[in-house]
């Protein structure tokens, strides 16, 4: 079916609240007792969902998510706003040029501040964010670390960037620790697969230190990585250090 919707249920699994809607979630979180997500697209806007139904916050910032400490961030394809979940007022806090929200990502870093990919008409790159909105840092970086899609996750403290490349038979997916104090991207892992599917192509934070990369394939399934950042890390330096 095409149509669109949500519902709210309680702790005991009952119906609190139905509504149709013109967007699908792009992304979410919650914050104390409430749900913040967001729509993109022609229906880009902010909501907030809690006992008695969802309600647009604003109209001008859908896209990525991120909290951190009390305040909710959005990365919307004309920048970053901030979120006040006690007043739900919004304001641009770092302008970018117009992005294509699919090719980018956010995270809040544990030392304060903001790390975002931003993929634009003329760039793609890498920004780091103060906590309080000023410019830490930007570059661009070559091909291989920005693919078609990429994903930041925080892992036992430390940024890693996912780049997903496609081409016409081959699914490359490859893995940078981000030294946001230096501004420098370390691979420390890579891997390809035949005939890609996007949509089996995922990254999770797992336990023990691990990322879980799912390469999709149109051969067989694809396969599932569980990827230790800190003994690839290690095999990269001793490697290094050899040379």
């Amino acid at each position: 079916s095409s149509r669109k919707g949500m519902i709210g249920l309680s702790a005991a699994g009952d119906l609190l609240w139905e509504q149709r809607s013109a967007a699908r979630a792009f992304d979410w979180l919650l914050h104390e007792d409430r749900l913040i997500f967001s729509t993109i697209g022609e229906s880009g806007s902010l909501w907030t969902a809690g006992e008695t139904g969802p309600v647009v916050v604003a109209t001008v910032a859908g896209g990525h998510l991120a909290s951190a400490g009390d305040q909710i961030y959005v990365y919307s394809e004309l920048g970053v706003y901030r979120l006040d979940p006690k007043t739900l007022s919004v304001d641009l806090w770092y302008a970018l040029p117009e992005g294509r929200l699919e090719q980018g990502s956010m995270v809040a870093l544990p030392g304060g501040g903001l790390l975002l990919t931003h993929a634009d008409a003329h760039d793609k790159r890498l920004i780091a964010l103060n906590a309080d909105g000023t410019l830490r840092w930007q570059r661009s970086y070559a091909r291989s670390a920005f693919g078609h899609e990429h994903r930041l996750v925080v892992l036992d403290g430390r940024p890693y960037l996912v780049s997903h490349q496609r081409a016409a038979a081959l699914n490359e997916v490859s893995v940078f620790l981000v030294d946001v104090n230096r501004a420098r991207l370390t691979q420390i892992f890579a891997t390809t697969g035949r005939h890609p599917r996007p949509d089996d192509t995922w990254v999770s934070v797992a336990a023990h230190g691990r990322l879980l990369l799912s390469i999709g394939s149109g051969l067989g399934g694809g396969s599932v990585v569980a990827l230790d950042v800190r003994s690839a890390l290690e095999a990269v330096l001793q490697a290094a250090n050899s040379r």
